[in-house]
């Protein structure tokens, strides 16, 4: 038996007539259940993507459930739809669907039944699936350009697929980028390919390029053109003091190197200057190599 039919009954009959509150108004709801995680905040940027490829509306959501006046006389609690709040208001949105179950109803259960129902209804899928993720689609993408040369209809495809507006034009974006990578590499050479050392696969051989390099009274650093950050650099700088300092960069894409080149490299490098200068150390910088010939095209080709 499911002791809790008669919320099940109270939210499907709700549904079918949700009440359109502004996000106001729901911002002055209490929340009945704090988890101590932080949000997901990618769940909740698709949501509001959601909402904005509606031209803003909010109508269909699915709503947020509020326990009606559970904390007093128009005091509602809200039970469960806090990242679709968030994501609310994150969009262009200005109300969202809401339904309230009303008091004759949770007053049947104790404060730990109301909490584990909330949990209820975000529980785990009885048929867990593999959602895509960006590297089905950058496959996806691939295979589009060999085929078609253009990806004027690769948009309508990702959105078939559950990808917001937003997201696609991010996808195709990156999609062209790497198209034009391999038309740089054909330009370079046959049969090469590009080298992303932040992939964990390249891992034993970024050792082996940091051991060839290592010296005595050298720290070395190795850091991506696309994140270059200071965070790990200066903490050991200042604790270890070391003589000589070597940035390793390496080039994920074709892309981050024209954009490192362009915009980053001399802000950056002019960082380092100053910084090395104060604390009496000598720097000096070295790229990793940014593409090899494919061995196993050559291989087959032999």
């Amino acid at each position: 038996m499911n002791k809790f039919q008669t919320l099940d009954d109270a939210i499907e009959t709700a549904k079918i007539t949700p009440t359109i509150q502004s996000l106001v108004e729901i911002g002055t709801y209490t929340h009945y259940q704090v988890r101590h995680v932080r949000s997901n905040t990618v769940h909740i940027d698709t949501i509001a993507e959601r909402i904005n490829d509606k031209s803003c509306s909010t109508l269909g959501m699915e709503p947020i459930v509020v326990l009606a006046n559970y904390r007093g006389p128009s005091l509602h609690s809200m039970l469960d739809g806090n990242h679709r709040y968030k994501a609310a208001l994150k969009s262009c949105a200005s109300d969202y669907p809401v339904i309230f179950i009303e008091k004759n109803v949770w007053i049947k259960y104790t404060p730990l039944e109301l909490q584990e129902y909330g949990l209820i209804l975000n529980k785990l899928s009885e048929q867990p699936r593999l959602e895509i993720n960006k590297a089905d689609v950058q496959k996806f993408l691939y295979s589009y350009w060999s085929e078609h040369k253009h990806f004027d209809g690769a948009k309508s495809a990702l959105l078939r697929m559950g990808l917001t507006k937003s997201m696609a034009d991010t996808r195709i974006r990156e999609g062209k980028r790497l198209m034009e990578q391999d038309i740089y590499l054909d330009g370079m050479g046959k049969d090469l390919v590009w080298l992303n050392w932040s992939d964990p696969e390249m891992y034993d051989r970024l050792q082996k390029e940091k051991k060839s390099r290592q010296v005595e009274g050298l720290k070395l650093f190795v850091v991506s053109s696309a994140n270059f950050s200071y965070d790990g650099l200066l903490p050991s700088l200042l604790d270890e003091r070391p003589k000589n300092l070597l940035i390793l960069l390496h080039h994920p894409t074709l892309h981050a190197e024209q954009a490192w080149e362009s915009k980053w490299e001399k802000r950056h490098k002019r960082y380092v200057d100053q910084l090395c200068r104060f604390l009496g150390i000598n720097k000096s910088w070295d790229i990793l190599p940014k593409y090899e010939t494919n061995t196993l095209n050559t291989l087959m080709a032999s």
